[in-house]
């Protein structure tokens, strides 16, 4: 099995964080903190769900933050177990806005942050609507590494190769996706409205 792709390289900063308690045994709770890297204010995964279109919102509020339950053991990549969402559904993951997703270097391609059915679903992710249609996407979730400082990384393996994903927050939606490439995400979305950010696990 491939070895995980480098993390993505990253400047923003926002203060002092909590240091990761990964010396722990056993499952570890703690919410998702969003660092955006162009100084906006720092934001959590939400527990709510965007009523529309599925997907886990954001929040200044780290009272209706997500609760993620996580397993340092489980490296290099593992599950993140939901505690408390608004959701039937357990496991934090990433769903394609399509049941065809072209997973290629250098693809527009993303994973928009959402709940999904567990590690071994090859169904559906949560219900959403896309442009006034119901469709699932394909739901990934056995993507995450919480890495020595406490960030989180996402990585994507695709047949023999593996891909390290790229945070980002869509202001509009107030959102969070996964992208292959930064640059051809960009440039394929409305400008303005995304930024890149860094994902850190807090433990609580």
């Amino acid at each position: 099995m491939p070895a995980p792709a480098a993390a993505p390289s990253f400047s923003g900063t926002a203060g002092p964080l909590p240091a990761p308690a990964f010396q722990q045994s056993g499952f570890l709770i703690g919410r998702i903190r969003c660092i955006p890297s162009d100084g906006l204010p720092s934001t959590y995964i939400s527990r709510y769900l965007d009523a529309h279109n599925g997907l886990l919102l954001r929040t200044q509020d780290p009272m209706h933050s997500l609760q993620v339950r996580w397993n340092p053991s489980s490296l290099p990549t593992s599950t993140l177990g939901t505690v408390n969402c608004r959701s039937s559904y357990q496991f934090l993951g990433g769903v394609t806005r399509n049941n065809n997703p072209q997973f290629l270097p250098g693809c527009s391609e993303s994973l928009s942050i959402t709940t999904t059915t567990g590690p071994t679903s090859s169904t559906r992710a949560h219900s959403r609507i896309y442009k006034g249609r119901p469709i699932s996407g394909l739901p990934f979730a056995n993507i995450w590494n919480i890495i020595h400082d406490g960030t989180v990384v996402a990585t994507l393996r695709v047949d023999d190769t593996s891909y390290a994903l790229t945070s980002m927050i869509t202001l509009k939606s107030n959102s969070v996706s996964l992208a292959l490439c930064p640059r051809a995400y960009l440039a394929s979305r409305s400008p303005g409205d995304r930024v890149e950010v860094r994902l850190v696990f807090e433990p609580i």
